[in-house]
């Protein structure tokens, strides 16, 4: 499964945009 994965690059998008 790469849903974690998938979460971990999300929660990277949303620093990058904070």
């Amino acid at each position: 499964i790469v849903l974690e994965s998938v979460n971990f690059d999300i929660f990277l998008f949303w620093l990058k945009n904070f």
